[in-house]
């Protein structure tokens, strides 16, 4: 355990389609409630409200977390923290894209659906700057510019500089840099370091039906990786960040790896018995009720 890192207040920078919502339930169950602040759907409005905060009710909070940019540890008035996780870029975007299909109350849905926009349409035509090295972008703190007026840069437009700033900023801000491919590892590690106790989970906010990368047209893979090469290498980076951390850890972690995942599983079926078990009673409870009043 990281006492150091402990005593700091956390910032969860939840980069979207990379298992944050599985991630923020972890960290719900680890921190009292009203110490934890989220920047909601509403990004302005929530650094707005954040901003609005007296800074001594700031200082109590433990935990601030959602889908921003960097740089709000610059609104904390106590020592901070960050953590996130990324993910291959043309599974994010894969997987963003056929978010925004099934769910309708994503600011991006009705035009997509309306207007038929395919995969590659969506990724090339400048929709969303999110398909443009989304993830370099927050951890540069460049989507800050639409937020404050400063250092906007429109889709098509990132540059080298961009990926040079979100890597040294992984390196001197986070405590944990993990990637959704090694899930349980980066988690393992984030317990570690931030001393947590619960962190058996069930995964949340899955995208349901959606193709693999395989089944995607070979022009449309090509696409998003052109458009997301600062992406492609921040990702690289963030993999060789993880395995230095998992290294450090010596010979034990893979035996404590192998015992939490059992644990886990063991959790995730115990946990989707009384779900099962509630849909049976719920169910029952119709039936019961239907026969006494017919």
């Amino acid at each position: 355990m990281n006492n150091h890192e402990k005593a700091k207040s956390l910032i969860f920078l939840h980069i979207p389609k990379s298992a944050g919502t599985t991630l923020n339930k972890i960290i719900e169950n680890n921190y009292d409630k009203e110490a934890i602040f989220t920047i909601g759907i509403d990004t302005q409005g929530s650094i707005n409200k954040f901003k609005n905060i007296p800074e001594l009710e700031r200082k109590k909070i433990k935990v601030l977390k959602g889908h921003m940019p960097f740089g709000l540890h610059e609104l904390m008035p106590q020592p901070c923290t960050y953590i996130t996780l990324l993910r291959h870029p043309v599974e994010r975007i894969i997987s963003s894209y056929h978010y925004i299909l099934r769910s309708p109350v994503h600011y991006l849905h009705n035009y997509v659906t309306t207007k038929q926009i395919s995969l590659e349409n969506f990724v090339s035509t400048g929709m969303s700057t999110d398909t443009d090295n989304g993830q370099t972008r927050r951890l540069a703190g460049v989507s800050a510019g639409k937020l404050s007026g400063e250092r906007i840069v429109d889709f098509g437009e990132c540059y080298p500089e961009l990926l040079t700033q979100a890597k040294e900023n992984l390196i001197n801000h986070f405590s944990v840099v993990g990637v959704v491919d090694k899930f349980d590892e980066s988690l393992l590690l984030m317990k570690k370091e931030l001393a947590w106790n619960n962190c058996y989970y069930i995964s949340r906010n899955i995208t349901k039906h959606k193709p693999n990368e395989r089944q995607i047209k070979k022009e449309t893979i090509e696409i998003i990786k052109e458009n997301n090469q600062l992406d492609l290498q921040l990702y690289t980076f963030a993999q060789e960040l993880l395995s230095q951390k998992i290294e450090k850890q010596g010979n034990r972690f893979a035996q404590e790896l192998k015992n939490f995942q059992a644990k886990n599983n063991l959790y995730a079926r115990f946990n989707r018995l009384k779900y099962w078990s509630r849909l049976e009673a719920s169910r029952l409870k119709k039936l019961v009720m239907g026969a006494k009043y017919s």
